[in-house]
């Protein structure tokens, strides 16, 4: 293995791409314990750094504190790609930032070949202030597991999430809130770009949001092509386990998935004071929840199409000042 330590505040400049690890059989790791700037001007092609970049290739980046800037506030292509060309690339972060104009945990890759990438974020902050984060951009696999920290976007754009970008690539893309600590979408001056698009890429192996802890701050998590039409190609889940979902405005919404779970943890909602309306049925999983309910003689069964929660985190049928609703059509067998 071959490890770079950069301690103190660096420039990289009249170089190409940046690769920790790049030839089959490479363990490549760069540990940061200062700050490293890598930047292009607007319109290159240029100037990123990647992590794990080549079929049979490992790289790591360690990042302990500094700011790590790759091309920051430009939006024409990924710049800081985890895991590239068929390589498995690793970025943990205990502190300082990470920020780049564009991210991709896990890049393109030939067909057979699938990059896998992986961001650990524990401390300090992810931010993307061009365009998005591709988590899994073609080929295989994209992780982003926030354990403590914040991922958002810049101060004026920047921060939307994609998973599963490209059509028809196997992709398995995953973002995951894992503790207390989490927060995403806590920051960031453009609401709309706090959205999350689970399924951007049609016939894939799966899209999905865990939020198991921490705070997800939200304005939309649907799944749609590029064109903005529905992809029901892709299995993509939201699966509520814990974790706390804020709304980011009234236009908070989630819809068009193939499943909301609520799992053991619970589905906690946090409306903020706006009045917020989901599409999206919230449900079991498979095996869980009310098979059947059972009626004594001469019992009714009711059932109302419409509940409301409440910012207290109540249910009920009346509606309150400040409410979240979600319809759900009841089958005329139980009504």
């Amino acid at each position: 293995p071959v490890t770079v330590r950069v301690n103190g505040a660096s420039q990289l400049t009249g170089v190409g791409n940046i690769r920790v690890g790049t030839n089959a059989g490479d363990r490549c790791v760069m540990v940061l314990d200062g700050g490293l700037n890598v930047q292009a001007l607007p319109g290159e092609a240029n100037r990123k750094l990647h992590v794990g970049n080549g079929l049979g290739a490992s790289g790591a980046i360690i990042q302990h504190s500094g700011v790590l800037n790759v091309s920051t506030g430009v939006s024409a292509d990924a710049f800081h790609v985890v895991g590239n060309l068929g390589g498995y690339g690793y970025h943990r972060i205990t502190g300082g930032e990470l920020c780049s104009g564009e991210i991709a945990v896990g890049g393109p890759g030939a067909l057979g070949d699938g990059s896998v990438g992986v961001i650990d974020l524990f401390g300090g902050k992810v931010t993307v202030d061009g365009w998005c984060l591709l988590v899994a951009w073609s080929r295989e696999v994209g992780v982003l597991n926030i354990f403590g920290g914040s991922y958002g976007g810049g101060d004026t754009r920047g921060g939307e999430v994609l998973l599963g970008y490209a059509n028809g690539h196997r992709i398995t893309a995953q973002v995951n809130l894992l503790g207390s600590g989490a927060k995403m979408f806590d920051r960031g001056g453009s609401v709309i770009q706090k959205r999350i698009n689970l399924a951007r890429g049609g016939t894939n192996t799966l899209g999905a949001v865990n939020l198991n802890a921490g705070e997800l701050t939200l304005h939309r998590a649907d799944a749609l092509f590029g064109n903005n039409t529905p992809n029901t190609t892709t299995p993509s889940h939201f699966n509520f386990n814990g974790g706390l979902l804020k709304a980011a405005a009234n236009t908070m919404q989630i819809e068009g998935l193939t499943a909301a779970y609520v799992r053991a943890g619970g589905a906690r909602i946090d409306t903020g004071g706006y009045t917020v309306t989901l599409n999206q049925p919230l449900v079991a999983p498979e095996g869980y929840g009310v098979s059947a309910i059972a009626l004594v003689s001469g019992a009714r069964a009711t059932s109302a199409r419409r509940l409301y929660w409440s910012a207290a985190g109540r249910v009920s049928a009346r509606r309150p000042s400040r409410w979240l609703t979600w319809s759900r059509r009841v089958p005329s067998a139980v009504r």
